[in-house]
């Protein structure tokens, strides 16, 4: 919708609102329709705004379906503008209110929500950098809050299902056709809970619960999902499917191990996105692939999956990532790392271990250029203050780990050593092991 017709929409909703003598139900069908359109052009303040208006004139008037519309939607928009708690609250005010009309559908379609979004938030905290995960019990309640809202959607399809069987051994009023699309749609919803319960087990999992019954139940879960999918032929849905498998395969310590079952699960996640004729869900699948084939070093594997991305014909979002890690790929496959091996010359090898720690760094590859970089500090860390002084280090970007191996490698007086890495963004936790050791220094960042 465009932006003369959204204004449009929006003056037209102002001057409704302020007309007492409207009828109260044109009201909120009028709200209903600026907030969507605002919803749908990610104008979620205005959204939030007259879909408010709308659930306070459906409360007056006791109208349910606007109510569990307006909940519903006020919780979506609060959750793109990712502030969870605030869309929690509504997805339960859908919830409750659900529940108290005794409408399953739409209470089956709240716990969906909520576990949507319970989902969300705990990726946003893992990825969060200042989140401590080791003592942070939010990620362990909202992971337990995912699973249990999963498990109460598989619980009202159940209860869906059931009434289903009973009106098809009726068939009263009911077109038999009309059955068959709604046992579809039952087992869309049924395949799409048996991943959300799956996905929280492996979170559980992964960061716990490592016992052998909750691995069993589990793979009892991920193997109850592909066989409905593939009995109604949810290609799109095998497609999630086999890459929640390979996610949880690469979560496990010993994952190495497994690069022929990984890679093969990816395959098929990609085979079934082509079936579903979903070009972004494939090409995803394609730069997961990439992505867990870098993790094994095979460079020239994950090539081949990017350049499918790079080469296809149209602009997707992903393949711009795709192409930058192809250039990486390729600086790789093209011996960066064996001419930073070879260099002898310590000015030109700091030279090439920047170019190799950016290159890593971008791949993710964070293990491999912490160890490089430890290497090349190794030797500046034999080095005396003159020797430093002449490689110009204010010139080299390393991490912070390198800058304190340095302070603990050395024990002289070190108010040149920061000079000479003045340039080197140091992180809080850096600075405060500076300071302890080293109260007099001033340290600008």
């Amino acid at each position: 919708m465009d932006e003369k017709r959204i204004q449009k929409l929006l003056k037209e909703a102002e001057r409704i609102r302020h007309a007492n003598s409207r009828n109260p139900k044109d009201k909120i069908d009028i709200y209903h329709e600026v907030a969507e359109a605002c919803r749908s052009v990610g104008k979620y303040d205005e959204a939030i705004k007259y879909f408010t208006y709308a659930l306070h004139e459906a409360q007056s008037l006791d109208l349910r379906e606007d109510i569990l519309y307006c909940h519903r939607f006020l919780g979506e928009c609060y959750f793109a503008k990712n502030q969870f708690h605030t869309s929690e609250k509504h997805h339960l005010n859908f919830l409750s209110s659900a529940q108290e009309f005794a409408d399953d559908e739409r209470t089956e379609q709240a716990y969906t929500c909520l576990t949507h979004t319970y989902w969300v938030w705990l990726s946003y905290l893992q990825d969060d950098v200042l989140h401590n995960a080791e003592y942070d019990q939010l990620p362990r309640e909202i992971c337990k809050k995912s699973l249990d809202a999963a498990k109460n959607s598989l619980l009202m399809i159940e209860k869906l299902d059931y009434q289903l069987n009973i009106d098809m051994k009726k068939k009263s009023n009911i077109k038999i056709k009309d059955l068959e699309k709604k046992q579809q749609d039952l087992a869309l919803k049924r395949v799409r809970a048996y991943i959300n319960v799956a996905n929280a087990m492996s979170e559980k999992y992964t960061t716990g619960d490592k016992s052998g019954a909750s691995l069993k139940a589990l793979s009892q879960y991920i193997k109850s999902a592909i066989e409905l999918a593939k009995k109604h032929q949810l290609h799109e849905e095998l497609a999630r499917l086999h890459s929640s498998v390979s996610t949880f395969y690469l979560s496990v310590p010993n994952f190495l191990q497994y690069k022929k079952e990984i890679i093969g699960t990816m395959e098929q996640a990609i085979r079934y996105a082509q079936l579903a004729k979903n070009i972004s869900e494939y090409l995803s699948c394609l730069h997961d692939t990439a992505q867990a084939l870098l993790l094994f070093d095979d460079y020239q594997g994950a090539k081949n999956y990017l350049l499918k991305i790079y080469r296809y014909r149209k602009n997707e979002p992903i393949k711009e990532k795709a192409t930058r890690d192809l250039v990486d790929v390729q600086r790789i496959l093209t011996g960066i790392e064996d001419r930073y091996e070879r260099e002898n010359d310590l000015r030109k090898k700091m030279k090439l271990a920047e170019k190799c720690a950016d290159t890593f760094s971008h791949l993710k590859r964070n293990e491999k250029k912490n160890n490089l970089t430890d290497g090349i500090f190794d030797q500046l860390g034999k080095l005396s203050l003159d020797q430093l002084k002449s490689l110009n280090l204010s010139q080299n970007k390393f991490t912070s780990n390198g800058i304190r191996k340095l302070f603990e490698q050395k024990t002289m007086n070190n108010l040149l050593l920061l000079d000479l890495t003045g340039n080197i963004d140091i992180d809080c936790v850096t600075l405060t092991f500076i300071r302890s050791r080293h109260p007099n220094i001033t340290v600008y960042h």
